[in-house]
């Protein structure tokens, strides 16, 4: 299961942590994991064109995590909010296969 972590404070994404792989099929026909990776990875170069000086990240063997640096940094939170709406999206239909969890600080 892949499982996302979303912190956010003060109504700004802060934090996106994916982890695992979704095994909703065997390698190389998994679909869920295929396009939780391509939305990562979409999210990823649409933060590294567009919010170069907001925001770290890291992956590592199916792990990312985005960190936000500049949470006041309008184009980094449109971009986070489209990524979680797309994880949702795979969510509601997946469930199964994809877990997110929001975490909220004021």
């Amino acid at each position: 299961m892949i499982k996302v972590r979303v912190q956010t404070v003060r109504n700004c994404i802060q934090t996106v942590k994916l982890k695992g792989h979704a095994d909703s099929a065997p390698h190389g026909q998994d679909l869920v994991c295929a396009a939780v990776s391509s939305m990562a990875v979409g999210t990823l170069n649409a933060l590294a064109e567009m919010c170069e000086n907001s925001f770290t990240a890291s992956m590592d063997a199916g792990d990312i995590e985005i960190h936000i640096t500049n949470l006041q940094d309008s184009d980094c939170q449109l971009i986070c909010r489209t990524f979680l709406i797309q994880l949702k999206t795979i969510e509601e239909s997946y469930s199964k296969y994809i877990q997110i969890q929001q975490e909220v600080s004021s």
